[in-house]
């Protein structure tokens, strides 16, 4: 190993901290495995790793090959210095730990074609190797694709993996914490760490058998995440007290509806599912929780749930608009082409927010408590009809946003009018 202490710090001499060289490679901050500000540096014509103390190499305290001994010596502070493999070449690895299926997971297609980055992925294979040595149960049970998609994203979180193997375990079903047919169903199907730590999520919940487990997989797009977790929050719902679905229920419901319906993938379909069936509850109305047209039954919903809520706006903000109205009266301003107003009732901004397709409705609350003001501008002739909606600052002396309807920019004229308005109404008599 004399040898390699010689060519490390050969090495380092060429390193600039601000710019470090291009056979150099970053792998991550690696603060929470080693205790300090330590980096690891993958050293390609070297093909080794290397763990420095980014203080350290500022201060240039790794210039000269007699201080390469003092990496040995931070290292063994934080109790790592006997994993050897953060000076470990692949060929001297391999022939000290010989069961760690490292040449398994070098096959895995994702390494075996990226020639640039391979040795990089092994190395840090075999450092994890070092304190999860369930490692090599995963990877012969067929997980390696999963193992990949975890050190290429999530690297520098090694308690996300601790999280979700048991690393002491000693066979598969101990460390993934599921049956053997549970796993088996999973292996070789589930590349994406996240969507796999959502799934084992939905198969401890509800117990899921093999069966169930290759039904969800079918169903699935590879790259959804969010689907599982709509899924999981469909299974909770409940109306009068009772579960509007079982996982058996769902799941072949969905697979007659998703492609029957027109949807692109599971996540679309359990996206607008589970938003229908939650308005229905909110409001007490059964959901029609097999409907061959949940678009058309969303839609019916959607309305329902929004006069539902405007009338609940109205009960609890209409009196403080009146407040409100009165203070903004003062306000009011028109030439002889447009007029502005200020809303009256809860129902008067709803209406606006709906007629000038903008997001004007959800200012209710802001606007009642004077955190916000808003006011509409119309046209002198078309006094019932949208125009312009306004938005002033709670100080009432700056304008943050006025726009036509689907929050298109004004005209020069129209901002003119605006400006005029602020100038001569608004500042001067705002806070009289």
């Amino acid at each position: 190993m004399k040898n390699f202490y010689q060519e490390v710090a050969n090495q380092l001499k060429d390193i600039d901290i601000s710019k470090i060289p291009t056979h150099v490679r970053n792998l991550h901050n690696n603060k929470k495995y080693f205790g300090t500000e330590t980096v690891l540096f993958y050293i390609h014509n070297l093909k080794k790793i290397i763990a420095i103390s980014i203080k350290d190499l500022r201060k240039g305290k790794y210039n000269k090959a007699t201080h390469i001994k003092t990496i040995a010596t931070d290292l063994d502070k934080y109790e790592v210095k006997k994993s050897k493999f953060c000076f470990y070449n692949l060929e001297d690895y391999k022939k000290d730990f010989p069961n760690s299926a490292i040449e398994i997971f070098e096959k895995q297609k994702n390494i075996y074609y990226d020639t640039e980055n391979a040795d990089m992925y092994l190395m840090c294979y075999a450092l994890m190797y070092k304190k999860n040595r369930c490692l090599e149960q995963l990877i012969k049970s067929g997980f390696s694709d999963l193992i990949y998609d975890y050190i290429y994203k999530h690297l520098d979180s090694i308690r996300q993996f601790r999280n979700a193997f048991c690393v002491t375990g000693s066979n598969t079903s101990e460390i993934t914490g599921l049956k053997k047919a549970q796993w088996q169903a999973l292996k070789g199907k589930i590349s994406n760490f996240d969507n796999y730590l959502n799934l084992v999520e939905l198969i401890r919940k509800h117990q899921l058998t093999d069966y169930q487990i290759t039904k969800i997989i079918d169903l699935k797009n590879k790259k959804e995440k969010t689907d599982l977790e709509n899924l999981n929050k469909l299974l909770d719902l409940e109306y009068q007290g009772k579960k509007i679905y079982n996982f058996n229920s769902l799941i072949n419901y969905a697979s007659k509806e998703i492609k029957a319906q027109g949807f692109s993938s599971l996540w679309a379909f359990l996206n607008i599912l589970y938003d229908y069936n939650k308005m229905c509850i909110e409001i007490n109305i059964k959901p029609n929780h097999k409907t061959k047209n949940l678009r058309r039954e969303h839609n019916i919903i959607i309305v329902q749930y929004n006069q539902m809520q405007n009338k609940l706006l109205e009960k609890e903000y209409d009196e403080k608009f009146e407040k409100q109205y009165k203070k903004l009266k003062k306000l009011e301003y028109k030439d002889n082409r447009l007029e502005v107003l200020a809303p009256k009732h809860v129902k008067d901004m709803i209406e606006e927010g709906q007629n000038n397709h903008n997001c004007v409705g959800s200012y209710v609350k802001p606007h009642a408590i004077g955190s916000s003001n808003i006011f509409f501008i119309r046209k002198i002739d078309e006094l019932n009809n949208s125009y312009i909606t306004v938005e002033l600052n709670k100080n009432l002396n700056k304008l943050k946003q006025a726009y036509y309807s689907y929050n298109r920019e004004l005209d020069k004229t129209d901002a003119e009018f605006i400006n005029k308005w602020m100038n001569n109404v608004v500042l001067r008599k705002a806070n009289r």
